[in-house]
């Protein structure tokens, strides 16, 4: 929803037209020459935030198909170039993970660690919800995204069984502000540079490659899809089974 917000305000050359009057050439200028006013500055759209615009018009021309407001969505021929971050995910280092460790007092710094023990999308943290945690058969029902994230069994790792007990239900900040945090814990912990959320689902997927997690087990676990059709149609998996998976993974 905040990505979609602030999408929407550099459209500000479309937002008072009647949708039924867009084209695409007045997308494409929002595209090309959006910007925002910030400290009484003109602030142009960053280039890797128009693929945000563009699935903000995807999304709105959807919608107004479905009310028959338009018989054509003419996002969907708005081309976009993706733009490759210049500041890819990286796991943490054992050095990190020892003092994220020794600072398990801070709720911001257990907030990354159960990121970096399930394996799930910060997102999906704030989601998670207390009524989907089963602490006698160590699991937790949630995700989200895809059809293969969501709504699916995610075992819990002995490590974080505590921070999850102490936590969810009682999480008292959201995305932005952990967001936030992570820059101030790696400036006043001593971590590398460049952290940022989703570091803990690739930290965690490193491990369980490092420790030989079974590979349908680590999927199922962070919600990727499972091509193989006997596994993902022909074969039941137990969750317990999930559970023994995840407990090779150690602490660093």
């Amino acid at each position: 929803v905040r990505r979609h917000e602030i999408a929407f305000r550099y459209c500000n050359t479309i937002k008072n037209m009647d949708i039924r009057e867009i084209r695409i050439r007045h997308l494409r200028r929002c595209i090309d020459e959006g910007f925002i006013i910030k400290d009484g500055k003109k602030n142009p759209i960053p280039e890797a935030f128009k693929i945000n615009v563009k699935l903000l018009f995807n999304q709105v021309f959807a919608y107004a198909m479905e009310y028959e407001y338009l018989e054509r969505n003419i996002a969907k021929d708005l081309k976009v170039k993706m733009v490759k971050t210049s500041n890819p995910h990286m796991s943490f280092t054992k050095e990190e993970m020892e003092i994220l460790w020794s600072n398990t007092d801070d709720q911001y710094v257990r907030a990354l660690l159960i990121l970096c023990y399930s394996g799930m999308r910060p997102g999906e943290l704030f989601k998670l919800e207390k009524k989907n945690i089963d602490f006698d058969n160590h699991t937790m029902v949630g995700g989200s995204k895809t059809e293969a994230g969501i709504n699916r069994i995610i075992p819990i790792h002995p490590l974080i069984a505590d921070f999850i007990k102490r936590d969810i239900g009682n999480l008292d900040f959201n995305y932005e502000q952990l967001r936030f945090q992570l820059k101030q814990i790696t400036k006043h912990l001593g971590l590398g540079d460049g952290h940022r959320l989703h570091d803990g689902r690739k930290h965690f997927i490193t491990l369980a490659k490092k420790y030989d997690v079974d590979e349908y087990a680590l999927k199922r676990i962070v919600g990727h899809k499972i091509t193989d059709l006997t596994e993902s149609v022909y074969t039941e998996r137990d969750p317990s089974w999930l559970f023994d998976e995840i407990c090779k993974i150690k602490q660093y």
